[in-house]
């Protein structure tokens, strides 16, 4: 068509060319584009085929990259839709969670994090400024609750308290609480000054802390009261009472029921300084305080069970007790036995050292020889009658090496060591029963004028005698006295030294030159001849019964005489 403008046409991808003409030229292409068309139409059509296929090679790449670019941005919009719908549910937990991940913050949980800190300082500041007029919860002024009041109303609490002021008198461990009531003690508070400064002192910058914490806080109200009331109010207080107080004791060391040291604890007990304790309450009242604590003025022990002296004194004491079981045999076979009580009397603890007394080992030493020993000291006889009488003199008994026995003792409990010692002894009976005597020896009352043998327990022989004249130069000498021997037909005395020469039958010599012989110059024997017509000091005895005495005495056993 004349003038017409002709469509653009588009040559294989790349080879793309456009041009303008004018409408006859357009038209002799076209016509020659439609013979052309016809005359190869074969030709085409049998190329199509490879024409068709190289185009779709051609098409290839371009259709790849616009499917690629349509899944991205379906990927795309399906990540954006995911976080819009994720962005929904941020809360603690799974912004944890995130962090945790390592994954970066979306805008939905900054936007919920800012959320959440502005949220926090709103209410963190909130309660800042309250509290900085404010009391904080659990917040206590002399025992009264001020707990979120401002200062007038705490104020007001403490007026309003005034006819309820009790003041708790705490007393030390093991004893109760007592309790002073404000009823009769006429209280009035004068000024309240210090409880605005109370409020200063509480770190209200801090409420979110410390608001769940019991907080008290002492200030001075400047309160009057009744002296005197207070005075009678504190007698009446019982753990103030010194005659109600359990006593104080220091720890020690000391021997238990075994004999053995240890160290005891101290004791506590409940006494304190009643004086400054009063001060105290005074003080607590004048101020309106809520409460005294008399653990403040307690009496505390000076030595405690961890005191290292104590320790070293009871190693010391336990060391000597290492000899328990030490024993000494006596004559008598009596053993004295080193029990943990007895060790304890011999030693000295000066309260920094335990020593061995030596004094007192020497003096239990000669006890050992003044209650068992027979010779040369007191002991008792038991009489024909069971009489007890006390035989002082003599020369026949046992008698110990006190020195010596002394030493091994003391050598032993300085040693630590125990074991079981026969006792030496310097004079030496020859029996271990009836002090000495046993059963075989002669007994003569002087007072009675009477003898009797014993032969093997048996009394044989039971006579009058008569002894040595009563006087100090006759006298026959009281005590127990060994036999030296015995001897038949013998001439007694001499003029020359005596003044007296008398032939016996039977002489038993004992205590020098006294003894037990016949007489037979004497008709009567016993009464009271001794007192005026005595013996020279010798036992005269009866000639009839002298045989048999003389057969059932025998040399070293022992004499016994007594008033």
């Amino acid at each position: 068509m004349t003038g017409a403008q002709l469509p653009e046409t588009e040559n294989v991808p790349g080879k793309t060319k456009k041009s303008r003409t004018s409408g006859a030229s357009k038209a002799v292409r076209s016509s020659k584009a439609a013979g052309a068309a016809r005359v190869s139409r074969k030709a085409k059509a049998a190329g199509a085929s490879k024409k068709d296929k190289a185009s779709r090679d051609s098409e290839t790449p371009v259709k790849k990259n616009k499917l690629k670019a349509a899944s991205v941005d379906k990927a795309h919009a399906t990540k954006v839709k995911k976080v819009k719908k994720t962005g929904k549910r941020v809360g603690l937990i799974s912004f944890i969670k995130n962090r945790r991940a390592g994954k970066a913050m979306s805008r939905s949980e900054k936007l919920w994090l800012e959320i959440v800190l502005g949220t926090i300082a709103v209410i963190y500041f909130g309660g800042a400024i309250f509290f900085h007029f404010h009391f904080l919860p659990k917040s206590q002024i002399n025992g009264v609750d001020v707990s979120l009041n401002s200062v007038e109303t705490a104020k007001q609490k403490m007026v309003d308290h005034t006819s309820q002021y009790e003041l708790t008198v705490k007393g030390v461990e093991g004893t109760s609480d007592e309790i002073i009531t404000g009823a009769n003690l006429d209280l009035q508070f004068t000024q309240f000054d210090e409880v605005q400064d109370s409020l200063k002192r509480q770190h209200g910058l801090l409420w979110p802390f410390v608001s769940w914490v019991q907080k008290k806080d002492r200030v001075n109200l400047n309160v009057k009261y009744n002296e005197q009331a207070l005075e009678e109010a504190m007698d009446r207080v019982g753990i103030l009472n010194p005659e109600k107080f359990k006593p104080v004791k220091d720890a020690y060391v000391g021997p238990d029921e075994t004999g053995y040291y240890k160290v005891f604890p101290e004791e506590m007990g409940s006494e304190i300084r009643v004086d400054e304790a009063k001060d105290a309450i005074r003080e607590a009242v004048g101020k309106g305080f809520a409460d005294v604590e008399l653990e403040n003025y307690r009496i505390y022990p000076t030595v405690y069970s961890d005191d290292p002296g104590l320790k070293h004194r009871e190693e010391q004491w336990n060391e000597y007790m290492k000899s328990e079981g030490l024993t000494y045999v006596l004559w008598n076979k009596d053993e004295m036995i080193f029990t943990p009580e007895v060790i304890g009397t011999l030693l000295i603890d000066n309260g920094s050292d335990i020593s061995l007394d030596e004094e007192a080992v020497e003096n239990m030493v000669m006890g050992w020889h003044l209650e068992y020993d027979t010779f040369d000291v007191p002991w008792q006889f038991t009489t024909h009658n069971g009489d007890q009488v006390t035989i002082e003199n003599g020369d026949y008994g046992w008698r110990m090496y006190i020195d010596d026995t002394t030493a091994s003792v003391k050598s032993n409990l300085y040693a630590h060591t125990s074991g079981r010692y026969d006792v030496d002894y310097v004079y030496q009976g020859l029996y271990d029963f009836n002090q000495g005597l046993g059963d075989t020896y002669v007994e003569v009352s002087i007072g009675q004028q009477m003898m009797w043998v014993y032969n093997n327990g048996e009394c044989v022989v039971e006579t009058p005698v008569v002894t040595g004249t009563a006087n100090e130069e006759r006298m026959t000498d009281p005590g127990c006295w060994s036999i030296k021997y015995k001897d038949q037909s013998v001439i007694l005395g001499t003029y020359e030294v005596n003044g007296y020469e008398s032939f016996v039958n039977y002489w038993v010599c004992f205590n020098g030159g006294e003894g037990i012989h016949d007489a037979t110059w004497r008709a009567d024997f016993g009464g009271d001849i001794w007192l005026t017509s005595g013996s020279h000091g010798c036992v005269n005895t009866p000639i009839e019964v002298m045989p048999t005495v003389y057969d059932n005495v025998f040399e070293d056993h022992a004499v016994v005489l007594y008033m």
